[in-house]
């Protein structure tokens, strides 16, 4: 398969450098990511600035390209126009360097990067991975193991899916489960340092459904979740069809 590789760790990050390793002797890599940390960006696109990329060295002699521009332009551009005569088959993002559940991924580079793929008809995978070690062998050869069967089981053209590794060692791994997206709150507060204000934030306990992607990677487990662009309400929609008449206009 041709994949197109990207993240929103930057093009140097150890997450990005090891799947291409373990995919590039099974399938044409291109890599397109970054040329500086992205982490947060979300589902940003470069609309009022100009965009340049460089071919970057990298490893098993694959063809990599530095992108000025957020994980969104990375998929965006790379298919548009580094990718422009091949024909991509897959849209891989990762491998992250923390994990992106629970609402953690409305701020994820690297979800939303996934999901820009979707957007440009591409299946898409996100590959997050919590890791204090920076070993992402393990991460690696599960994805790469189980690559085709994560494409066939994308059967909605409006859906990815996000994979949750918690911890570094296959041995440390209790299971696989599927569930859905649970809840993250944070003690947000701003500092001053160098001159400017820092975004931190203390996790603040939250009662999630016990079957919920937080909850499973707290037990060790890996999680698979499928995402949607679908954004519509539907539990909402009646109640408001049925109530639209008493706006004025």
């Amino acid at each position: 398969m041709n994949i197109l590789l990207v993240n929103d760790d930057g093009i140097d990050a150890p997450g990005i450098i090891t799947l291409a390793k373990a995919l590039s002797p099974f399938h044409n890599i291109i890599v397109v990511a970054p040329d500086k940390q992205q982490s947060g960006a979300s589902h940003a696109i470069s609309f009022h600035k100009p965009l340049t990329y460089k071919k970057q060295e990298f490893c098993c002699a694959i063809t990599a390209y530095s992108l000025t521009g957020t994980p969104a332009d990375c998929v965006k551009f790379g298919l548009d126009v580094i990718c422009k005569d091949i024909k991509i088959d897959a849209v891989i993002s990762g491998i992250n360097d923390t994990l992106n559940v629970g609402t953690d991924i409305c701020y994820s580079g690297t979800v939303n990067a996934a999901l820009e793929g979707t957007v440009l008809g591409i299946k898409s995978i996100a590959v997050s991975q919590k890791c204090k070690d920076g070993d992402y062998s393990f991460s690696s050869e599960f994805v790469r193991e189980n690559l085709e069967k994560f494409l066939s089981m994308i059967t909605n053209p409006n859906t990815i899916i996000s994979i949750n590794i918690p911890f570094t060692q296959k041995s440390d791994i209790v299971g696989i489960k599927v569930a859905p997206v649970g809840v993250n709150r944070y003690l947000d507060k701003y500092i001053v340092k160098d001159n400017g204000y820092y975004l931190i934030g203390d996790p603040i306990t939250v009662n999630n459904p016990v079957h919920c992607d937080v909850e499973y990677v707290k037990e060790g487990y890996i999680v698979i979740t499928p995402l949607s662009l679908q954004f519509t309400d539907f539990s909402a929609l009646k109640m408001l069809e049925d109530r639209v008449e008493e706006l004025c206009l």
